[in-house]
This record gives C-alpha cells, structure tokens and sequence, in this order.
C-alpha cells in the first residue's frame, strides 16, 4: 500500500490486458468510477464521457458506474457492502490510498458512526490470459464488532448490450442444463448455500446480447461476458436491472446471518472474483478462461494418463483378489493409472461405515495394499486411491473416539446425509488429523493420484455456535496446501458426488475434475460440452462405463462410449470381463487412439460447432501449431431428415491442405475421406457422412501436409 495522506482531486488509470482494457477513475469522496472496461484502447485512447443524466425524482449526482456503492446516498440496487454496529446509522466512503501499476490496490474509509473500517479493493488483469480480476478486504478499525452481510469482491455497472442471462442448472448426474433468461426486468441471481458449488450450474455467470439457445447458433459470434467466484463455497452471482434501466452485476460470497463478525482489528477478504470478455462469442470467453485454469492448477501434468477406475467395476465387492484382476485387464487395455475406489478401508462394506478411519481393511487385503501397489508398478502403471477427508460416518471409530469433531449445532440432532456428517475443518485438531493420515497413507505407499470424493452438502455449518461455512472451506483449503507442499508429485482430482465442486478455487489444488457420476454418455455429451465452456477438457474427468449404465439402465454401443469419453480426461470403469472380444477391441483401439491425439485433445483449442444437423452434436479440437485437427460427430437423437449429415470445420489456416481419415472405431483402420483437401474446400463445402442411428457417432482426423 503507498504512503501518503488523502488524495485532493480525481485520477484516472489504467488496466491492460492483452486484448482488454479497463479505466478507473479515483475520486477524494465515493468509491472508484468505471469509465471503461472492453477491448483495448492505446495509451493515448480515453473513453468519450457520458454526458450527465438527471432523472426526474433522482439523485443529482449520478453513481450509476460506481464500483463499490454503497447504500444511503440514493444507490438504488444491490450494494457491494451491508455491514453494521450496534449504534450505526449512515455510511460516507472516502479515498485514502491508490496504488497503481498494472494492479490497482484501493484503501477506502468506511465511515459508519462512530466507526471507522478500512476497505482495500484490488483489480488487475492477467496479462496471459487476459482474465480481469477483482477482491475485497475490510478491517475494523473502531472499537465495536462489525457484522458482514455482505463485501462484494466485483461491483460494476453492466454494458448496454447485456440483455440475457445463459443460466446453468442441473441435478446430481443431470448437470449441464442451461436455460437463457431475458434481464429486461427484475434481477437474477446465481446463489449457493450448501457450501459447495453442487450441480445447479456452480458459480458462473454467463452474460450475452442475444438469445443463443438454438441447436444453430455460432459459438465465435456475438459479445459475451464471463464471471465467476473462485470459491468452493457459499456464493451469489447477480445481475439486477435497477429503476433507471441500468444493469450492474455483483459477484460475491454468500454471508449466512451471523457468520462474519469482525471483532477490532479482524479482517474479512473476498475469495477473487475472475471476469472475462469477449467480442468473438463464447469461444473467446472459453480461451480466456481455460488460460486461467490452466496457469491456476499447481500440476505440470497437462496431459493426462488414461485410468482406470473401480468404482463402476467392483463398488464395494473390492478386494486383492479382484483389484488385481482388475489392474491386469486395465494393463492390457493399455491403461495407465489404476485407481482404487471405495470399498478398500477397513468396515467399508457399503456407504453407512467407516469413513474417518483411514486403515487397510485386512479381510479384504489381508498383506495391506503392498501387493496390489507392486503389481500395479510392475504392470506400468501408476497408482491411485480414493479418500474422502472431509466426512465421518457415526458408524467409525473416529466419531465414537471424537463426536465433537462433527459440525453440529450444539444440543441438536446432527442430520446426516448419505449416512454421514461433515467433519470441522475450522479446528485445528481435526485438520491435523486428517494431515497426518492422508501423509501416513502417502509415505506408505507409491500413490500417485487421489480421487479426493465430497459426497453431501454441508450443513449444519455450526461450529461453537457459529456459522462457519466460509471457514470450512479456507481450512480445507489448508489441508490441501500443506499436502500439495509436501507430496507435489500426487495429481488429486476434484469429486463431489461427480460434478458437485467445479470451481476456480479447488482448482488452485487439484489437476482433475470428476465432471459427473453420469457416464450414460447421452447425459454426457450435454454435461462435458457445458463445462468445457469454463474448463480445458484435459481437466475433465470422461470415462467409459459399463452396459448398461448403473444411473438410466440404458444400453449403449461401446465405440459410441469411447467417442464420448475422448473429448476429456479418458478413462475406463466397465469391468473389462464383461465385455465381448469384439468390445475390448474397440476399446483397446479408443485408448491407442487416444494415446496418439493426447497432446492434441489435452493442449489444443476446443471448438464447440453448431448443430450440423437435429440431434447431432458436432465439436472440434485444433492443435495449437494449426496442424491437426479432430472433428467428432455424434447422433444423440433420431434424424427429422433422410439426408447426409454435412459439418464444415472452421478456423483452419489459410493455404493449408488437409489428408482426411475417419472412423467409428469399429474397424481397425481409419477410412481416408480425402488424400488432399484444401482448407477452403473443408471450411465452405465441408464433410458430408451418414449418421442416423442414435447412439453413434463418427471421429475425423485432419493432417496438415
């Protein structure tokens, strides 16, 4: 923070990303003004002013760009700060400090009589990504406790041309839906208060110009806008078209009554708010952010190894005897991680038991996880293990040793879900607890990966009478730091019962995200194309799963499983006797097939295609260098035409020429569809094919020569 007094007049600075601007105007009384916030202006380019707006029955000064409003000066929405004492009654904001460079750090004086709190705003753009990022901080510097019920981390006003809200919706394994709603009138708003993100579309806020719900629309065209809390918390996301007819948006941690009282001399900072713009449609707003997911996990293993998992295999019947079996069909796969999923601590028989006690079970691995450990090595393959630290169920030894340990409000029934209660992370013990288990289990044994599962919300988040939602998640966060310090070998996927925790902020400590319990791959293709708009697909956990599937009961052809599984982090479950000879070919030829794109699908640019044609979902990965490409089509309903099925694949290079091969995987080799297309030719006339049978689907693969 820069020294000195009370800033006497107004200035202006500027923000820069690579493509993105922003320029902030600081005055002596009053929050920060928003002058601009779009594409990139030059040093010598200022934004035309707004000729002041006086409206019949309003405020004679204008606030409507102000970015930290308060209420009580005529600010008529939502404002970034509701925060009393017992004797407050008005509120006036005055500057005090600015430090500029390429990162903004504003110090405000919070006047709330006879208080004084300090608030620190920060706003910078990552120059890599050219994400805009934003946080807040108050101190109480009076004498009297200070109740939050709300900072805002982003307060802005909103560009005329925001007219819907993209809004994600879902339920467990039917995440991924989204429905657009017209902001004309009233306010919207994203919000969780179960302490995880959950399925219901997470902390994302999608804002666009147009309506883009049809099947057809362009995904490069339009302007969009992009926020996100990165939080695995509380959270609320809101858009809210004021009396005026001004839009502004607020991004910030959802603050349950009670839960943050700021003793004198406490503070309370925002988990960073991420922005992102775009004039080139969604896509642009997807290489925004999947730069910011990329340069935001701690892992250098981008480029994933493909597992297999046990779950959807054995469940709880896991044993030495079966892991083993397993281990050995997955090796001849061509697999390269075994995981081993629940089932294998000692009581875990089924999901009423035993969490919490993180002990080999010995009736089902009477030598310990040893032998399965060297078998998996010997195999070539690395070795993972599922854990959930975050639960204990009331059948353990750990909650009869510590029932205290539980969040609980005190003197009433503890509620559990999936038979299980929540352990406290805001205490010191329990987190150093769960430490050193997690560090007796990694030192023990060669474990390269941890599937770390989360499988119910969070509630009560009571802890010594308090609510502590926010704090349940900053001591994980602690948790994972110390063990990413001390193991930074170990990958650690994100789960929460599936795609409950998908989120910038778990993201700072894990590498994967188990994206849903649903591996019918019909729900998957909606799930991982939604979620592929915020993530990089190497990120996202796809796997193939048995026939039929154990969440809808349907059957599916297994080479249309494999297609939908290599768009992502490719995986296996199905247990490999199960299936024909015929079928372990096929995936046996996914997985090589795999294998030799990974780089492309892991670091190159996905490009969600509008519907070629009604039920035929149509996506595109480029490399990086423009060379390669992968072009998948898959029927997900009936045709409501008897013709060809034409996709025209979209930003190739100029000038290059392309040798096209295809294939369903069904046979060995892949069909040349043309030794010497030129970009032009693909991109007007495209590739025509047939495709009519739901549940199909077709791989193309484009060789610059």
């Amino acid at each position: 923070m820069a020294a000195g007094g009370p800033t006497t007049k107004m200035q202006t600075y500027r923000l820069n990303g690579a493509e993105t601007s922003a320029i902030i105007t600081v005055r002596t009384s009053g929050g920060p003004i928003l002058r601009y916030l779009g594409g990139k202006l030059s040093d010598d380019d200022l934004p035309i002013d707004e000729p002041k707006l006086l409206r019949p029955a309003g405020p004679d000064d204008a606030i409507h760009n102000d970015m930290f409003p308060v209420h009580g000066w005529g600010f008529e929405g939502e404002p970034a700060l509701i925060a009393y004492t017992d004797q407050s009654h008005f509120v006036t904001l005055s500057h005090r400090d600015t430090e500029f460079s390429n990162h903004a750090e504003l110090a405000l004086s919070y006047d709330v009589y006879p208080l004084q709190a300090i608030l620190r705003l920060s706003f910078h753009f990552d120059k890599d990504t050219d994400v805009f990022y934003a946080d807040a901080e108050i101190e109480n510097g009076g004498t009297n406790p200070l109740h939050i019920e709300q900072l805002a981390a982003l307060s802005i006003p909103l560009p005329d041309w925001v007219r819907f809200a993209d809004a994600g919706y879902g339920v467990w394994s039917g995440e991924g839906r989204s429905k657009f709603v017209d902001l004309s009138a009233g306010a919207f708003e994203q919000c969780g208060r179960i302490g995880r993100p959950g399925f219901n579309g997470g902390p994302f806020l999608l804002l666009t110009e147009s309506d883009m719900s049809g099947d057809f629309h362009r995904e490069e065209l339009g302007r969009e806008i992009c926020t996100t809390l990165a939080f695995s918390g509380n959270y609320a996301l809101r858009v809210e078209r004021q009396e005026s007819g001004l839009k502004r948006l607020s991004v910030s941690e959802w603050l349950a009554p009670g839960e943050r009282i700021l003793k004198p001399g406490e503070t309370y900072k925002t988990p960073p708010a991420l922005l992102a713009l775009s004039d080139a449609g969604r896509r642009g707003i997807s290489r925004r952010l999947h730069a910011a997911a990329r340069a935001s996990t701690p892992s250098a293993e981008q480029t994933r190894p493909v597992q297999f998992n046990t779950w959807e295999a054995a469940y709880f019947s896991v044993n030495e005897k079966t892991a083993m079996r397993l281990a050995e069909r997955a090796s001849e796969l061509g697999c390269e991680r075994f995981v081993l999923d629940d089932g294998w601590f000692a009581g875990r028989d089924n999901d009423q038991s035993s969490l919490g006690d993180w002990r080999v079970c010995k009736k089902k691995f009477p030598q310990g996880l040893k032998p399965l450990t060297d078998q998996v090595k010997a195999l070539g393959m690395d070795f993972g293990l599922w854990l959930e630290p975050e639960m204990v169920n009331p059948d353990s030894d750990l909650f009869r040793r510590h029932p205290e340990w539980a969040l609980q409000v005190d003197g009433a029934n503890k509620p559990t879900g999936r038979n299980q209660l929540v352990l406290d992370y805001t205490r010191t013990d329990v987190r150093n607890y769960i430490t050193e288990s997690l560090f007796s289990l990694l030192e023990a044994e060669p474990i390269d990966y941890l599937k770390w599962d989360y499988n119910r919300a969070l509630y009560p988040a009571s802890s010594g009478g308090r609510n502590v939602a926010g704090e349940q998640i900053r001591g994980l966060y602690s948790v994972l730091a110390t063990l990413r310090d001390a193991f930074p070998h170990v990958s650690i996927e994100s789960c929460a019962s599936g795609g409950g925790r998908l989120d910038f902020g778990i993201l700072s400590f894990t590498d994967r995200f188990w994206t849903s319990d649903a591996t019918d791959p019909f729900e998957r293709v909606r799930i991982q194309r939604r979620a592929s708009v915020f993530f990089p697909l190497n990120m996202l956990g796809a796997h193939v799963g048995p026939n039929e599937n154990p969440w809808t009961g349907r059957r599916t052809n297994i080479a249309f499983r494999c297609m939908t599984a290599l768009f992502g982090s490719f995986g296996v479950e199905a247990d490999p006797d199960t299936l024909t000879v015929p079928e372990r070919n096929v995936l046996k030829r996914a997985i090589s097939f795999y294998k030799a794109e990974r780089r492309t699908i892991c670091e190159g640019e996905l490009l969600r295609l509008p519907a070629p044609a009604h039920g035929v979902d149509a996506q595109m990965i480029i490399s990086a260098d423009k060379k390669r490409a992968l072009l998948r089509l898959l029927r997900t309903d009936t045709p409501d035409t008897m013709t060809n099925v034409r996709i025209q694949p979209i930003h190739l290079p100029e000038g290059e020429r392309w040798r096209v091969t295809c294939s369903d995987f069904e046979r060995d080799a892949f069909s040349v569809i043309a030794e010497t297309a030129s970009s032009y030719v693909l991109t007007k006339q495209g590739l025509s094919c047939t495709l009519t049978q739901p549940g199909t689907g077709l791989i193309f693969v484009l060789e610059a020569e």
